[in-house]
């Protein structure tokens, strides 16, 4: 519960949705292990959209992706070797495409473990997106999915396209008066990426998707000139009969593999409304919580290489891999890296407000994307909050819980 929350201490909880991989040109081959599923081999496909009853999932993985076009802009990575396989038996062909090996899947882990060392403070999350679903309510949740694959032939890109679309997403039944309102939200969100770069495509998105293909066709088909990919996968974080907040893992792939992220979205909706919340409309983002989730970073990094201790700021590649002051700005929206750190929230079953950040930031030595979050204490939520109607639901989402 959210009152409850202060008093374990400043570092509290981070929830790992995607962590810290130092990848280096050599070894981007370990992402195309748990990237999208396979692509149709011949032109043609299938569009479905389903719609099914079921209740809310009970947790999603995320999946790690590679870093975005621009930080390889200046890189011209090649594929290893023929039979050169990874640790996990997988190996990149004489074409250069990628090849299952044992099929066993990619397990990130930053060192051994020691049996001897206590772990640093953390949240009761482990890294999915949980489940919060609350059934006694006067309404009920549809899943609803949009899928398509194929090559196709699109006159805005003026290329042949492959997509994969896998994108699910709740829907509300029951008698609310402002349920449309919430549905639609909930909707767009899911379909952020499948509207911007496939529906409706803008001059930005057809410039990126171009731009990619420059760079590296990594992972688009024989007959097609570029990849657009997208899976959404989301959890009901918590609800009641006035409030609902849902979040969504948006993985998504523009041009070609090297033009893949992974991002955490989020929809907080008031019920009776119809009203629903962003970070900015709610929170102020200030040192005090910028330099709290660069700390839950470093906190949760594990231990370091030798396994004789956990790491230190300077040994969290996440955090050096631009410097903690760095981080700090770009949070507050300050200095070079302001646009690729993406702050939203959340609201869990215990009622406690979640900073969630996107981020894909990197340097010459490695790049760190994915998104994390971090239980925000009551001092925190005090110094930071706006002026906004969510905080009469955020009291009565504490009382209720």
């Amino acid at each position: 519960m959210a009152k409850g929350m202060s008093g374990k201490g400043a570092v509290m909880g981070l929830t790992s949705a995607v962590f810290v991989t130092a990848l280096v040109i050599a070894g981007i081959a370990f992402a195309l292990a748990t990237s999208v599923r396979g692509l149709p081999s011949d032109v043609g496909g299938v569009g479905a959209q389903e719609r099914s009853t079921m209740d809310p999932p009970s947790s999603y993985p995320l999946s790690v992706v590679p870093d975005p076009v621009e930080l390889w802009a200046e890189r011209n990575p090649e594929p290893e070797a023929e039979g050169e396989a990874d640790a996990e038996g997988s190996e990149w062909n004489e074409e250069g495409e990628w090849s299952e090996g044992d099929g066993s899947e990619y397990s990130e882990s930053e060192s051994g473990e020691s049996t001897e060392m206590s772990e640093p403070a953390v949240s009761d999350d482990d890294g999915e997106l949980h489940n919060g679903w609350n059934d006694a309510v006067s309404y009920r949740v549809r899943e609803e999915r949009v899928a398509e694959s194929g090559i196709k032939s699109s006159a805005d890109y003026a290329m042949h396209v492959a997509i994969d679309f896998d994108v699910t997403y709740p829907q509300l039944e029951g008698s609310g008066q402002h349920f449309d309102e919430v549905n639609e939200a909930l909707r767009d969100t899911a379909l952020s990426f499948v509207n911007e770069y496939w529906e409706h495509p803008g001059e930005d998105a057809i410039e990126r998707v171009k731009t990619s293909v420059e760079i590296s066709t990594l992972g688009v088909p024989e007959d097609a000139d570029a990849l657009l990919s997208n899976d959404v996968t989301w959890a009901v974080t918590y609800n009641s009969d006035d409030f609902i907040s849902v979040s969504f893992s948006d993985s998504f792939c523009i041009g070609s593999f090297m033009g893949e992220y992974l991002r955490l979205r989020c929809v907080n909706a008031n019920l009776k409304t119809g009203e629903v919340y962003a970070f900015d409309d709610v929170l102020r983002m200030d040192e005090t919580i910028a330099s709290h989730f660069v700390d839950t970073l470093v906190a949760n990094a594990g231990t370091d290489a030798n396994g004789d201790g956990w790491v230190t700021e300077d040994e969290c590649f996440s955090v050096s891999v631009i410097g903690r002051q760095a981080w700090i700005d770009a949070l507050m929206g300050r200095g070079d890296y302001a646009y690729r750190v993406v702050p939203t929230f959340f609201v869990d079953e215990q009622g406690r407000v979640n900073l969630g950040v996107s981020y894909w930031l990197g340097n010459d030595s490695g790049v760190v994307r994915g998104w994390w979050d971090a239980i925000l204490t009551d001092e925190q939520l005090d110094a930071a909050r706006k002026n906004s109607t969510f905080w009469d639901l955020w009291e009565n989402v504490e009382t209720d819980g």
